[in-house]
């Protein structure tokens, strides 16, 4: 850079011009040989030989008194041989220069630092207004942080008091419409050129309301009938329209159609209970809001399928809904979950729900008393 070159541009010129140029033994004895010299030259009162010995001195010197060999008599103002310098007159340019190249080099350097600073202030200076920035962003929001969480409680309340509402009116729905419960719905479904039974068990009316009156009202107005066992993710096996399939039939549309014409397509918000959890075997909605597919839990899903299990949906803390269990039919169940499969998880064959009905009350009582007997038995054994 410019500045390293005057500053070493000064220190080569004060090295080459210094005053005090430190000689060497040789060049003590051929500086005081040649004063000797000319003071005989000078006076001519010494001798030829010492005449000729001061002469013979100079070249044995070298080069170191090529310099000095014929100094001017301002130089010899200078020359003291009794030293071990010799002094040397600089010019006055060559003080000049070397001074002005020092000035030079102090104002470049002060140039070069000034500017130096000055980014390093700005940068600064801009770092310190975007973290004020930042402050003043934080301290608003933690001002309107209260108001914040009196909305949230407040459409949490609200919320809770919709929820409750809902599952009031479905109970109420349910009960004129159906009965008290227990309720038991017949799934005929048709695979290996054969028609195989499940019989399922909904959940009772006071647990979960919400989802067994939507289920009930499905399966009054026939419309999973047609719909297909369709996927099997290795924990729960998929049942309904398959509303996500992207290049539906003629006959899947129409069956979507019917479940968004009758009103009953989905829940209306996530119910759940803790006491009737996503045990083996047991029945849940698919998706949010759920329905209206379902899937059979092939293995307790409580944990994935419950509350906090599934943190991929807008809600973490919602759960699928589980509103029944099979009562019969396990076995079947289980065969179809075995059926090969595509690496989509899809059925290669999937298997067609071919007719579902509320039992009547009766076989539902005679299977209850059963199912007393054999716990009776179980407890006594």
């Amino acid at each position: 850079s410019l500045l390293d070159f005057i500053i070493i541009h000064t220190v080569w010129s004060l090295k080459s011009y210094s005053p005090f140029a430190t000689t060497t033994t040789g060049g003590r004895a051929a500086a005081a040989a040649t004063m000797m010299h000319r003071r005989t030259v000078a006076t001519g009162s010494a001798d030829d030989k010492k005449s000729e010995a001061a002469a013979a001195a100079i070249p044995a010197a070298g080069p170191s008194v090529s310099s000095i060999s014929s100094p001017s008599a301002e130089t010899n103002k200078y020359m003291d041989p009794s030293k071990d310098y010799v002094l040397v007159r600089i010019p006055k340019l060559k003080c000049v220069q070397m001074l002005t190249c020092l000035v030079a080099a102090l104002v470049v350097y002060g140039i070069g630092a000034t500017w130096f600073f000055e980014t390093e202030v700005s940068e600064q200076v801009a770092e310190i207004e975007s973290l004020e920035g930042n402050v003043n962003f934080l301290e608003e929001k933690l001002r309107d942080m209260p108001n914040a969480m009196s909305k949230l409680d407040l459409m949490e309340r609200k919320s809770s008091r919709y929820q409750d509402e809902m599952k009031k009116m479905s109970m109420r729905v349910l009960m004129e419409e159906f009965g008290e419960g227990p309720f038991t719905i017949e799934m005929m479904v048709e695979f290996h050129g054969g028609t195989h039974r499940i019989v399922l068990e909904l959940a009772p009316v006071d647990e979960m309301p919400h989802a067994t009156h939507l289920f009930m009202e499905q399966v009054k107005n026939n419309l999973y009938v047609g719909t297909t066992f369709h996927h099997n993710f290795g924990h729960v096996l998929l049942v309904g329209p398959n509303k996500d399939k992207p290049d539906k039939t003629r006959d899947e549309e129409q069956i979507m159609a019917a479940f968004e014409d009758s009103g009953y397509m989905h829940l209306g918000f996530q119910e759940y209970s803790e006491s009737y959890p996503h045990e083996e075997m047991t029945i849940g909605y698919n998706g949010r809001p759920g329905g209206p597919d379902f899937y059979f839990n092939l293995e307790d899903n409580t944990a994935i399928q419950g509350p906090g299990g599934q943190p991929d949906f807008e809600d973490p803390t919602e759960a699928d809904s589980c509103f029944g269990r099979v009562v019969e039919g396990v076995d079947i169940v289980k065969k179809i979950a075995r059926m090969p499969r595509t690496h989509s998880e899809e059925l290669k064959d999937p298997v067609e729900i071919t007719s579902m009905k509320l039992l009547p009350q009766e076989e539902t009582d005679d299977r209850e008393e059963e199912k007393a007997d054999d716990d009776k038995d179980a407890r006594q054994d």
